[in-house]
């Protein structure tokens, strides 16, 4: 192909049907026929003329409009190189487009270049739509649902298809052609696109077409007097319900919009409210707008739309204005003030990179994205405010901005939502402080010498990548303004590093560097920041009842760096070069130096008790002033160091705050609301990446969630690299398992020290690993209050220690956990899930074991130096997600567990004489978590038969599982008459109580101090049933590796 177009000069146009496209010899043919006779240059301006005659932008038409007959008129079949496409000269009039069109070099269709050329020009969807005008034929009508089609095709990336006609007509799409169309075909056209169904913008322009067919040209006398018919019908149907429409429609009528206590609060207006009528479409929409289930109204009257009109008319709404990211101009809502809704929602088609699913709004569920934005009741005062959005958001102020302070109207009246806002409502807050900014862009100048910083050991250029195309507007702007700041500077360096954008949650974009190249070849430093966690569980030993928060602003851009080490930190942009002044984000180094700096500055000035983690602050009291005059200290402090303070940044004093972005009370760390609400409305992942996404998501709270590793492991399954991905039953009950936990996650601290206070170390081994958890109790509390869960999988061997060893090794981790929370002089009371720490105690080692002798050394020190037993019953939290019986123990002593006395048993199974393996049998039994309920499940496996057999049943654990399938083998045997059998389990309960814990039982009479043994009917059952029956038993691993396992299959088969 090459070769044959390199016999014809520039400029081509290359208009070729498609056939000749395809087919090169075709695609020759024609151009021989074409250019090689008669003179090309000639023939190729004639055809430029034309082209530009029939594609060029009328003086009146939009650019919407002209993409639509554009593509009328060329499709795809028009193809231009570069050259071609600067000859054609300007068809848009538009000199960004026109430019657009003209940079691509190589051969393409004159369609993709204007949709590539229209991308650039314009930032979003809207800036189309906005070019629409009202239709008032169905005709008009297609040709603007064409429209829509063309811009969702520019800016939307699942669309495939180049065809604005096949393009999907989404709900969105009707309904703004609805509202752009006469009233009188509103009622027609709201039922004729269904919801539950994918149409493309040809199969609605079929319907329209076939609507003005039927009914013969409509014209709006012919269509109000359709409705007038329809009306009269419907209220010979409803005779009954006549007088109580009558009612409503005047009421309707005679409401009108009034003012009610809130600042810029109103009623909303009820649809025509001017005319004695209101069509069955306005109400219809009028729902639909205000988050109405529309569903449920389906074949219901008008009469009763009517009615719930009224209702929603009695509801309270608020004037908001919304200045979303990117924007300047605020955008003006009427929004419902909603205190039963955990987050605001507001509709736009501006999209955040976190994904919400909320349900409950407009019924069933919908998708929406978060977006920060600042957010005003009066048009004045804006404060930054996470919002739920999406085309199709309903208007509503939840609980999440009402309670963040209370509201004042003109009158004097005030609006407060919470016991929070009505508790701080009249303490002076630290942000009305004068020195602070509000300028968003703020960067101040630390008063100390040019910082000398490590320089790399070798030289590190990497080109710059390419970045998303959302990020290349906003990034310029906030190189030009850091350069106005001397943030940043021109510079020419043999060193470069990519630039690499970062999207803050609010929306907006984060200048950071990839430096992870230079990182290595960096020099380490010995000063680290603090560590998080210990931070937390200082402030949790406060137990303040007041805090306020200060962030400063762009603290690393505050920072002078001396001019020797500024070439390593150059990053280019556009293709100038350009280093940092100032500390840069994305080293490795600048957390820890600006940590130190802030921290020798607040040292300087004497700052009172206060927690700092880089350029956060927070401070602490029992009353509000005593934090007022902390805060003010410190921010007087910062302000004289040079730094600057931006006003929204600067938070309380408050009894409730966030800090390291967790929510403080009382000494207590809690999940936040918007973070909770954001988890549980997360879809469940498609890929590795979405999984490892929720995972990151949900980790940084594991301390609040018992058994947190046992419930995710079916997650981290389908994460790893040897593993195709899989969504299967296990990961969607894990999933909706932790998220129902995250929901319902409890509060952890405050640390209390003191001799009355007790600190209870509840352990647990299990199938897939330990767990742990710390609770402190004082005089006069029955349950007493967590301080922190934990869990983790076996590692290496541990999965092979005895029953015995992984209880000790879940007791050795938690008290080193717990000495990271309470220190290591304060003692411990441990109370493991089964009795084993006279192991511990005695400082014996057992004989059966598969830990090392050192590492029994280890467990012994640590345990018996920091711990002493406790008998204490587990909180109902453990027992809810674990599967073990609260209070188990089998109704014997602790030295009758640790030293049972073994019995005959059975003979390994590749051992047993030909003639017995027939009476051999294997169990086991499961259970996992079903909502808030256990379901156990007990299977019995024959080898010599290959046949299986299994029971199930709700509300036991895997222990009782493993009852029923010893109950099961058993019944197996008398069923089929065998002499005896040989039980394999794996199961150390079953196997000691076959051994001798039976005949003990049995002469205690089954019970333990007077209360029966745990599944003493179960129990009693299996004993009496063993005595008739000859039963040897035998423990076996059956949960070991995969690879270990078909190894010993296959020596088995030999």
């Amino acid at each position: 192909m090459g070769q044959l177009l390199t016999e014809f000069s520039d400029p081509v146009v290359w208009d070729f049907p498609r056939e000749q496209i395809q087919n090169p010899v075709e695609l020759g043919k024609y151009l021989k026929e074409r250019y090689h006779d008669g003179s090309k240059g000639e023939k190729m301006a004639a055809d430029l003329r034309g082209l530009r005659k029939d594609y060029r932008r009328q003086p009146d038409e939009s650019i919407i409009s002209w993409l639509v007959r554009l593509w009328d008129a060329a499709g795809e079949a028009t193809i231009l190189d570069g050259t071609e496409a600067r000859h054609l000269g300007s068809l848009s009039h538009d000199p960004v487009i026109d430019q657009e069109m003209m940079r691509e070099a190589s051969p393409c269709s004159l369609w993709i270049r204007v949709l590539g050329s229209v991308a650039e020009r314009y930032l979003c969807a809207d800036d189309l739509y906005m070019q629409q005008t009202p239709w008032k034929t169905i005709e008009q009508g297609i040709q603007r649902l064409r429209e829509m089609a063309v811009a969702e095709m520019v800016f939307s990336d699942d669309i495939n298809t180049r065809n604005p006609d096949l393009v999907s007509c989404t709900s969105v799409m009707w309904r703004k052609l609805i509202r752009l169309g006469p009233l009188e075909y509103a009622s027609a056209l709201a039922v004729m696109k269904r919801e539950d169904m994918e149409e493309t913008v040809l199969d609605m322009a079929k319907k329209l077409r076939a609507y003005a067919d039927a009914v013969h040209g409509p014209t709006h006398a012919r269509i109000a007097a359709v409705e007038t018919r329809l009306q009269k019908l419907e209220d010979k149907i409803d005779e009954n319900h006549k007088k109580l429409r009558e009612e409503i429609r005047e009421d309707l009528l005679q409401i009108s919009a009034v003012q009610i206590r809130g600042s810029g609060s109103q009623r909303r207006r009820s649809p025509a409210r001017e005319r004695g009528y209101t069509p069955r479409a306005e109400l219809w929409f009028f729902l639909r707008d205000c988050g109405e289930n529309m569903n449920r109204w389906d074949g219901k009257s008008t009469a009763a739309l009517a009615q719930r009109v009224e209702a929603r008319e009695n509801r309270v709404f608020w004037t908001v204005w919304i200045r979303w990211p990117g924007t300047s101009e605020p955008q003006k809502y009427e929004a419902l003030v909603d205190t039963g809704a955990q987050c605001t929602l507001l509709p736009s088609r501006h999209v955040g990179e976190e994904s919400v699913s909320i349900a409950g709004v407009t019924g069933g569920s919908q998708e929406f994205t978060l977006v920060e934005a600042d957010v005003s009741l009066t048009g004045n005062e804006w404060k930054r405010h996470p919002i739920v959005t999406g085309p199709e958001a309903p208007c509503i102020l939840g609980i999440d901005f009402l309670r963040n302070g209370y509201f004042k109207d003109p009158k004097g009246f005030r609006w407060a939502f919470g016991i929070a806002a009505v508790e701080t409502e009249g303490v002076k807050q630290l942000n009305t402080l004068p020195g602070l900014s509000e300028n968003p862009s703020a960067v101040g100048l630390l008063k100390v010498e040019e910082q000398q910083v490590p320089i790399a050991t070798s030289i590190v250029h990497r080109r710059q990548y390419r970045t998303t195309r959302d990020a290349v507007i906003p990034i310029h702007k906030m190189i030009r303004e850091l350069e106005s700041q001397g943030v940043v500077s021109k510079t020419h360096s043999p060193f470069n590093s990519p630039i690499w954008p970062v999207r803050k949650p609010d929306g907006e974009w984060r200048l950071t560097v990839d430096y992870r190249a230079l990182n290595e070849v960096t020099p380490p430093l010995s000063a680290a920041v603090p560590d998080m966690l210990e931070l937390q569980y200082e402030l949790e030993s406060k137990a303040a009842k007041w805090y306020a928060t200060i962030d400063i602003a762009n603290a690393f851009f505050s920072i002078p760096l001396a001019a020797e080490c500024r070439p390593q930190f150059a990053f280019t942009w556009r293709g100038v070069q350009y280093t940092w002044n100032r500390l840069p984000q994305g080293w490795k180094h600048s957390p820890t130096i600006c940590h130190g700096l802030i921290q020798a500055a607040l040292e300087k000035g004497e700052a009172p008790e206060h927690l700092q983690y880089i350029d956060d602050i927070i401070v602490w009291g029992n009353t509000a002033a005593e934090v007022f005059e902390k805060g003010k200290k410190i921010i007087q402090i910062l302000l004289g160091a040079g730094f600057a303070i931006k006003k929204s940044k600067v938070k309380g004093p408050a009894h409730e705050i966030q800090f390291l972005g967790i929510k403080w009370q009382d000494g207590r760390r809690q999940i936040p609301t918007e973070v909770i609400n954001k988890i549980t409305a997360m879809s469940p992942p498609t890929n590795k990446k979405e999984t490892q996404a929720f995972l990151g998501a949900i980790g940084f709270w594991r301390m609040h969630i018992p058994e947190y590793s046992q419930i995710v492991s079916p997650l981290y399954l389908v994460t790893r690299k040897k593993n195709d991905f899989h969504w299967g039953p296990e990961q969607q009950q894990a999933f909706a398992q932790i998220k129902q936990e995250i929901a319902h996650a409890v509060a952890l601290g405050p640390v209390r020290t003191g001799p009355d206070v007790k600190n209870v170390l509840y352990s647990a081994a299990g199938n897939n690993g330990l767990s742990w958890s710390l609770w402190q109790k004082v005089p006069g509390e029955t349950r007493g209050r967590p301080l922190g869960f934990w869990s983790r999988s076996y590692r290496g061997s541990e999965a092979n220690y005895t029953p015995t060893e992984k209880e000790i090794l879940a007791a050795y981790e938690g008290v080193q956990a717990a000495s990271e929370v309470i220190g290591t002089e304060t003692q411990l009371l441990l109370a493991p899930r089964l009795p084993v720490l006279g192991w511990m105690f005695k400082g014996e080692v057992p004989s059966t074991h598969h830990a090392t002798d050192a590492t029994w050394s280890k467990w012994i020190a640590l345990i018996t130096q920091r711990a002493r037993m406790g008998k204490l019953n587990r909180p109902g939290i453990l027992e809810i997600i674990t599967n073990w019986p609260e209070g188990e123990n089998f109704g014997l002593t602790d030295e009758e567990q640790e030293q049972v006395t073994r019995a005959e048993e059975a003979p390994p199974y590749n051992q047993l004489p030909a003639e017995e393996i027939h009476y051999a049998l294997f169990t086991d039994g499961s259970c996992r978590i079903v909502g808030m309920n256990r379901k156990w499940k007990a299977a019995v496996w024959s080898p010599t038969r290959q046949v299986a057999e299994a029971t199930e049943g709700e509300g036991g654990s895997s222990q009782l599982a493993e009852l029923k399938a010893v109950q099961l083998a058993l019944d197996i045997a008398e069923r089929e008459g065998w002499p005896r059998l040989y039980l394999y389990t794996d199961s150390w309960m079953v196997a000691n109580a076959l051994w001798g814990w039976l005949r003990r039982w049995k002469e205690a009479n089954w019970q333990r101090g007077g209360k029966p043994i745990w599944a003493a009917k179960e129990w009693k059952d299996i004993a009496t049933r063993v005595e008739r029956l000859p039963v040897k038993v035998r423990h076996v691993d059956a949960h070991i590796p995969r690879v270990e396992l078909m190894r010993n299959i296959e020596t088995t088969s030999r």
